[in-house]
Order: C-alpha cells, then sequence, then structure tokens
C-alpha cells in the first residue's frame, strides 16, 4: 500500500478499499498549481485550537481562523474535495456579506424533492458509521444556498481571486469548520430542488456559487441560468 493510500484511510476513517484506490488515482493525476493543496478540516478537538485543518500534501496543521487566499469545494466526485491556496494573496471584498460554507449532510435533514437528482458524493456523518450524501451549504448571514461546487473565484476568469478565512467556529455546535468569504454570491444553474426536513422549506440546489466582490452592502446574489 502507498503511503498516499495510507494517508487517505487516516483521513477518511470508513471508506471501502474500492474507494481508496479510486481516491488516490484521482489525486495521483491532478497537478496543484502554487501552493494550492488539498485539505481537511479537523472536527473532534475539544478545544477551539484542536479544531483547525490538516493541509493533506505536507500534513501541516493549519490554525484555526487563518487567512488564506482563495478556497474550493466541490460533491461531484466520490467524496467531497477541499482545495486551498496557500500561496497566492489575493484581493478582498471591500463590503458584502460574509459566506460561510460547510457541508449538508442528507442524513443530517434534507431530501431530494426534483426527479432525476444529480450524484453526490458520500461522507460519514459525524458521530455516525452511516454514509449520506452531501451537499454544499453557504450562509450568507441572511438566507442559506446549496450548491455542488463552490469557489471564491479560482479558476473562473483567472483575473482575481476574494481572500479567505479558514473559520472555526468558537463553541462545540454544528457545524464547526466553516471556510469563509467576503463577498457578492454568484448563483449558476439550478440543477434540482430539495426540502430541509427541520425547515420543511423548498430550496433550489445550484450547480455551481461563486463569488465577486462588491462595493455595496445588502445586495442580494447575483443569478445566472446558463
Amino acid at each position: 500500500m502507498t503511503s498516499l493510500s495510507k494517508l487517505i484511510m487516516q483521513v477518511n476513517p470508513g471508506l471501502t478499499p474500492k474507494g481508496v484506490e479510486d481516491m488516490a488515482k484521482m489525486y495521483s493525476q491532478v497537478s496543484f498549481e502554487a501552493d494550492v493543496a488539498p485539505t481537511r478540516p479537523h472536527v473532534s478537538g475539544i478545544e477551539l485550537a484542536e479544531r483547525g485543518y490538516t493541509r493533506l500534501d505536507t500534513q501541516e496543521y493549519i490554525s484555526p481562523n487563518t487567512d488564506v487566499g482563495g478556497f474550493s469545494i466541490s460533491v461531484t466526485d466520490r467524496s467531497p474535495t477541499f482545495e486551498v491556496d496557500y500561496d497566492t494573496k489575493g484581493i478582498k471584498s471591500p463590503k458584502g456579506r460574509t459566506n460561510k460554507t460547510n457541508l449538508f449532510n442528507q442524513r443530517a435533514g434534507w431530501r431530494w424533492t426534483s426527479e432525476n437528482p444529480p450524484m453526490l458524493a458520500l461522507s460519514k456523518q459525524r458521530n455516525s458509521t452511516r454514509f449520506g450524501q452531501v451537499l454544499i451549504s453557504v450562509d450568507d448571514g441572511r438566507e442559506h444556498y446549496y450548491t455542488l461546487s463552490f469557489d471564491t473565484g479560482i479558476d473562473n476568469s483567472g483575473e482575481y481571486t476574494l481572500d479567505s478565512k479558514l473559520y472555526t467556529k468558537p463553541s462545540l455546535g454544528e457545524p464547526r469548520n466553516r471556510p469563509s468569504v467576503k463577498g457578492r454570491l454568484v448563483l449558476g444553474p439550478p440543477v434540482g430542488t430539495i426540502i430541509t426536513l427541520a425547515g420543511k422549506k423548498p430550496h433550489l440546489v445550484y450547480e455551481y456559487i461563486t463569488v465577486v466582490p462588491t462595493n455595496k452592502d445588502g445586495l442580494d446574489p447575483i443569478r445566472r441560468l446558463e
């Protein structure tokens, strides 16, 4: 077994041998530019200082609330991916909402209401041995939006990326690790609808969500149909 496979098993407990093999193959084919690296949040620590993030290519521990460049999250592969730019510094949005992201496990309380929903990554529900499909939840402080992928400008136009923060909630409540970025959300085309079981409220699920800088507060997200 390669060191990469062992590392994948360590940070993805419960993943099947086939899942480990597929993930190792995926990472072996990816070249990360500059210091863009796969990253994993810590959720099990008791003290705040223990609930940061681990940079998987170097095993470096990243303290909670560290300022970084851009980041991207995707749930379109077998397992969720989270990549952070630790080297390139972009720009800061003068105004706009602070948008906090996290994975929303289906076993935590949502279900599809649309037909032919897209296949999603699987992740183990916290404090459980069961796996469930996950979406990306984006909270702008007023509304929650749901998507298959999220980024802070990385690879969209190549013209900018918004600086972000590897935020960790001070208390032990959920969700704990919420990578965050300030700016105005851009919502991609809808790919389906869900209902959250707690609020019984329907929500669109977007193909992607990204962020742009803004000079105004209180703006609604930009909506793109394609």
